[in-house]
């Protein structure tokens, strides 16, 4: 019924009491029309019924369905965020775009509520929201401001890098490469950048290491750089040019670069010469350093101790099991989709899927019981597959460099022992 109707038969003293019922526009048709006041009265199927709500009491009643709209709108988009993000990610403009559809919606909202008194308290309501996602856009605005990125002058479709060094990995998402950063133990620490083929986007803009990967995986695409963000990324990026050599476009860092090379060139001079100056002491006294057998020259080996190395292993065991799961799963649901297409025609070609899965199973079979025994080389292997199973390489290689100096440090000592000490008596009678 309409209000004023509604409001008569719910007069005190009345077996009758007003709610609200938002009927969807597909269903008005199964509205019914009383005899006596066909254009007033109406009969609501019980479906329909079961979604009423009050109207008495408390004003707020009556922006209830509203309101629920509201918040079911605004809950889906929170549990959206807390997805895994696979498209692109947002800025301060997108978010001031969906501010302003927000402010619509609340505008058509005002414009169907029954009376003043709901239309002050949803506009209180609504003005709460908008401030709030006015504060969520100035927050991102200022994130952006400090923004570090590598820009070329073209898009280039991002690959995965290599030879990054064992604490930089990578991994594709969507058109995407994230790479990240790890501890000595092979614990992952933070996203370090974003390849996504116009630009890097530098996450962990404030550790050297990551930075420097960054600028290697850029200089791999681009043959000059063009650098934006805050004051001390670009003086990390600044010292990183002068050191390695990456041609970095801006003007405004060219003397800083300038400056910095020519205290690398000197220091690099000074060490040079200080080498220089030992070399020749060492031709001068060349029995110096064999008189002094009570500070034995131990080799030099792979700074990671044997703890972190098991460490690591242990982690690329595991990250390979996970891996061989996920793509058997993701094997299973592409072959379960393409069954009925294959049954329809003669060619059933071999699904590559299929042989990823395979490979990163036997894979994962090779370090079951011993996460020291080597991966098999594939060339079905993924990309994923592939980055655990060099990762693996690389460890198993410092353990063999260690071996090999722990007995060359080892042979030393014995021979040094097995040496008779010269007495002084002897020494002066020379």
């Amino acid at each position: 019924a309409d209000l004023p109707t509604a409001a008569a038969y719910a007069q005190p003293g009345v077996a009758a009491r007003m709610i609200y019922v938002d009927v969807p526009a597909a269903r008005i048709a199964e509205l019914k029309a009383s005899r006596t006041q066909p254009g007033k009265v109406f009969v609501v199927p019980r479906a329909i019924s079961a979604l009423s709500r009050p109207l008495a009491g408390a004003p707020s009643a009556a922006i209830a369905p509203f309101q629920r709209r509201a918040e079911n709108a605004l809950s889906d988009h929170a549990s959206s965020t807390d997805r895994e993000e696979t498209g692109p990610m947002r800025t301060a403009e997108t978010m001031i775009a969906a501010r302003d559809g927000m402010a619509d919606t609340i505008s058509k909202i005002d414009k169907a509520l029954p009376d003043d008194a709901a239309r002050a308290q949803f506009a209180e309501q609504s003005r709460r929201l908008l401030d709030k996602a006015d504060e969520a856009i100035a927050a991102q605005t200022d994130l952006e401001k400090q923004k570090a990125e590598l820009q070329g002058n073209r898009y280039v479709k991002p690959e995965p890098a290599r030879d990054l060094g064992p604490m930089i990995t990578f991994e594709r998402k969507g058109d995407e490469i994230h790479y990240h950063r790890h501890d000595a133990t092979g614990a992952l620490q933070t996203l370090a950048f974003v390849d996504n083929g116009k630009q890097l986007d530098i996450r962990d803009w404030s550790n050297a290491a990551s930075v420097n990967a960054a600028l290697k995986v850029a200089s791999q695409k681009w043959e000059t750089l063009n650098i934006s963000g805050s004051d001390a990324y670009r003086e990390t990026v600044t010292r990183l040019a002068a050191e390695h050599g990456y041609k970095i476009t801006n003007p405004e860092m060219q003397d800083r670069i300038r400056e910095l090379r020519a205290e690398f060139e000197t220091n690099r001079a000074r060490i040079a010469e200080g080498q220089g100056e030992s070399d020749e002491k060492q031709e001068a006294a060349p029995m110096a350093r064999e008189d002094k057998r009570d500070e034995p020259i131990r080799a030099e080996g792979p700074t990671s101790t044997a703890a972190e190395r098991d460490m690591r292993l242990q982690d690329i065991r595991g990250r390979v099991d996970r891996e061989a799961a996920r793509e058997t799963e993701q094997a299973n649901r592409a072959k379960a989709g393409k069954e009925a297409k294959a049954a329809q025609t003669n060619d059933q070609p071999r699904d590559r899927s299929q042989g990823e899965a395979a490979s990163a199973r036997e894979a994962d079979r090779s370090m079951e019981d011993n996460a020291r025994r080597d991966m098999p080389a594939d060339p079905r292997q993924s990309e994923q597959v592939q980055n655990l199973r060099a990762q693996q390489s690389r460890v198993l290689k410092q353990e063999e460099e260690q071996r090999r100096v722990d007995q060359e440090n080892a042979a030393r000592i014995n021979r040094e022992l097995a040496q008779p000490r010269r007495s002084d008596s002897e020494g002066e009678s020379r």
